[in-house]
């Protein structure tokens, strides 16, 4: 549980988000354990839930208020650019890179089944995790760097 939670963090950029996801998550997942038809199968939903729950919560989070106004678009909390400059950029990546890649380095399944996860194809998945890794690249070294 601690890569889903490590995921969600990856997603939200916040710990409490993280952590409310996760648990929502987990609450929801409780009712239904029999149907999982093993770990395997169910690390590959919980993982799924979370970065549809997280995504939904972004959007909702940037999206207009009533009135017009725009929703909030954070820094990530506890994200710092001095503190934790990869894990603030990674924040900030476009989907699908963000959630593939962050799957791929938390070793949660292998690149086989990141690519089912993902509908993709082998080479679809190598593009999006190229893709991200370029984004890390450039923002690490000062070249895109939102103001």
């Amino acid at each position: 549980m601690e890569a889903i939670y490590r995921f969600a963090l990856l997603l939200t950029g916040d710990a409490q988000t993280a952590s409310e996801a996760v648990l929502d998550i987990l609450r929801d997942a409780a009712g239904h354990a029999s149907q999982f038809r093993n770990d395997k199968h169910r690390n590959a939903c919980l993982a799924m839930k979370v970065r549809e729950l997280c995504l939904k919560r972004e959007q909702a989070a940037a999206a207009p208020r009533a009135g017009g106004a725009p929703g909030r678009v954070s820094q990530p909390v506890g994200l710092s650019r001095n503190g934790a400059p990869l894990a603030t950029r990674f924040h900030l990546m476009p989907e699908p890179q963000r959630s593939a890649l962050a799957l791929f380095y938390l070793d949660l399944f292998p690149p086989n089944e990141l690519a089912q996860l993902f509908r993709m194809k082998a080479d679809g998945l190598a593009d999006a995790l190229s893709a991200g890794r370029d984004f890390l690249r450039e923002h690490l070294e000062g070249k895109r760097f939102p103001a």
